[in-house]
């Protein structure tokens, strides 16, 4: 009776592992019920079981490298769309620089060309007044100037 309840309790421990590595994936072999099957059959149960949990881990750590691949492309993905954001966003604000620069020459450019034409006025009265007048808008100019 003890050989009895000992079978039992053995298999019932190998229905509960075989049941628990159903759950991971793995299938504990089947026993075999006489010694001829044994001697007959090459593989080892134990053998076919590490194999499966080889396996099982070369799975896993595939899944797990790809996995990680997959979080590092998003994580660079929007990476890329925040550059590309600044980049865009630096662009419009050189181009509003150079519209700035553009306009801010060309007032230049019309206000060196006022003083030059008031220069030329300034002489040409200059070289048609008498000396006294013209010496009179000399020192009127220069103390314009000077304030």
């Amino acid at each position: 009776m003890q050989a009895e309840e000992a079978r039992d309790i053995v298999q019932t421990q190998r229905e509960r592992l075989a049941q628990r590595l159903s759950l991971e994936g793995l299938t504990l072999p089947t026993p075999s019920t006489n010694a001829t099957e044994d001697e007959k059959s090459e593989a080892d149960p134990v053998e076919e079981l590490c194999q499966q949990i080889i396996l099982v881990r070369a799975v896993s750590t595939s899944v797990g490298r790809e996995t990680a691949k997959a979080e590092a492309e998003i994580e660079l993905e929007s990476e890329i769309n925040s550059k590309n954001f600044e980049i865009t966003r630096l662009s419009q604000r050189l181009h509003y620089y150079e519209v700035v620069n553009n306009e801010m020459s060309l007032r230049n450019q019309e206000t060196v060309e006022s003083c030059e034409l008031d220069r030329s006025v300034m002489l040409t009265v200059i070289t048609q007044c008498p000396t006294w007048l013209s010496n009179v808008v000399i020192l009127g100019t220069l103390n314009n100037l000077s304030n």
